[in-house]
């Protein structure tokens, strides 16, 4: 793979070589979004960050025979997802980079650690385990409450219990809402749940045990 310069003043100038297959180079595709470019040869592929001109050796996938040579690739706009195709017919999907979600509540915090998983963490006691919570969707929001957590997208909520911040079976889905309209924000209480879905706050019970407290 060679990089060559496009700038007026230096056009035509070499700024990166590199070899990273030993037999042929089959295909290359670049993110602008991530600043990498991808190659693929044979069974494999490799990385390359384009800032520094450096193949990341951790970053390097292998394929088994079985799979074929691969043949194309492509990324995502938003560089998420590396899409690959091969001469037997199959076609993988690479997650490259994770969606950055995130919420907090005193001194704990949630984030996305993979697509359908969040790790609820205890800032303050580095002693308690971070504790990890399936959830059903990859969602587009999340929100941490003292005893919950939420995770959503569209006009759908899933609420999930979380309290004490580690350890036990404390992951257990309580409840699931639809709304009427595209949520935009959740908050979080120690009973009840703020939902502000187009222009109105919605207040209701996270764990309603009857139907005596409809959302409101």
């Amino acid at each position: 793979m060679v990089v060559i310069s496009t700038h007026m003043d230096e056009i035509g100038e070499e700024i990166f070589s590199g070899k990273f297959h030993k037999e042929r180079l089959e295909d290359i595709a670049f993110s602008p979004v991530l600043q990498r470019a991808a190659t693929c040869g044979e069974r494999n592929i490799k990385v390359v960050d384009m800032t520094t001109w450096k193949e990341l050796k951790s970053e390097q996938v292998f394929l088994e025979k079985e799979s074929g040579v691969i043949k194309h690739m492509q990324w995502t706009k938003d560089g998420q997802i590396l899409t690959v195709s091969t001469t037997s017919g199959i076609v993988y999907n690479f997650l490259a980079r994770m969606p950055t979600l995130h919420s907090c509540s005193g001194t704990r915090m949630s984030y996305l650690s993979s697509l359908r998983e969040l790790s609820v963490v205890d800032t303050a006691n580095e002693h308690i385990a971070p504790l990890t919570v399936p959830v059903s969707i990859e969602p587009d929001f999340v929100a941490l409450g003292p005893n919950h957590v939420a995770v959503g997208m569209n006009n759908r909520v899933w609420y999930y219990q979380c309290g004490g911040g580690g350890g036990g079976d404390q992951r257990a889905l309580v409840s699931e809402r639809e709304y009427v309209g595209t949520v935009e924000k959740v908050q979080l209480g120690d009973m009840f749940a703020a939902v502000l879905c187009e222009g109105k706050v919605h207040l209701h019970l996270i764990e309603r045990k009857s139907n005596a407290f409809p959302p409101r």
